[in-house]
């Protein structure tokens, strides 16, 4: 019978989680943005979707949107390297910065979602790596 490490299929860092990974926009120009996992352990993020949810219940589905991508970008967004304005000049990180990007940039918000619920880019590295050599 095989075993399988269960730490290794399921779990994740806590750190990475709430530090955020990179999400590479293009990695030979070290373009990327810090993205934290959207999961139950980031309680602020998950307090905050839900607080939007019941305050937007009235409002048409595109301010629910704007609303819910502005609240990703509060939460989960936790810096950038190499991120640019649409005029090609240095935008440095802030919240700010971040909810206006991604206000811009509804593409970029659905790859970022996907990454975020990802399991996989948030992994224990030590019992992956160990894992993969065993």
């Amino acid at each position: 019978m095989t075993k399988i490490n269960i730490y290794a299929k399921y779990g994740s860092d806590c750190k990475k989680e709430k530090t955020g990974v990179p999400f590479y926009i293009d990695k030979d120009s070290d373009t990327y943005i810090l993205v934290g996992r959207w999961c139950a352990r980031n309680v602020e993020h998950v307090k905050a979707q839900a607080e939007i949810s019941l305050q937007m219940a009235d409002v048409d589905e595109t301010e629910r949107e704007e609303a819910r991508t502005r609240v990703f970008a509060e939460h989960l967004i936790t810096g950038w390297n190499n991120i640019t304005d649409k005029d090609g000049n240095d935008l440095p990180f802030s919240r700010e910065n971040a909810v206006a990007l991604l206000a811009d940039l509804p593409d970029l918000v659905n790859e970022l979602v996907n990454f975020s619920l990802d399991r996989a880019n948030y992994g224990l590295d030590s019992v992956e790596t160990a894992t993969k050599n065993s």
